[in-house]
């Protein structure tokens, strides 16, 4: 399972991103703004696999006054926890700012179940 994230958002180090199969208790995090004082910006896509070399905070932090590569990184968190899961109903991704003061949107996402998206 890979998570496909399309971000345009200010100050990187405050967004949490959670991914969710509705009707289990498995949240997996994705992003947890383990370090909030980073000014770095979201603007592409970034793709979550737990097969990535690089982790998406070295890449914030390396961005300070810029913004975060778009690449493949890992998540926070195992997106193997989800596997044997149903494709079938709801999945739940939970992204939310930790400052009122910085603005950005969620462009897209789409979930990857061995290279189908």
């Amino acid at each position: 399972l890979d998570l496909h994230v399309t971000l345009a958002h200010t100050w990187a180090g405050d967004v949490n991103l959670t991914l969710t199969k509705v009707g289990t208790t498995i949240v997996v995090p994705i992003l947890t703004s383990g370090t909030p004082d980073v000014n770095a910006d979201l603007i592409g896509l970034y793709r979550f696999t737990d097969e990535a070399a690089g982790t998406f905070d070295a890449a914030l932090s390396a961005a300070v006054g810029g913004a975060v590569a778009p690449n493949l990184y890992r998540a926070d968190g195992l997106l193997s926890a989800l596997d044997g899961q149903s494709l079938d109903g709801t999945w739940r991704l939970t992204l939310f700012d930790n400052h009122a003061i910085d603005t950005g949107q969620l462009v897209n996402w789409a979930l990857v179940f061995n290279g189908i998206q």
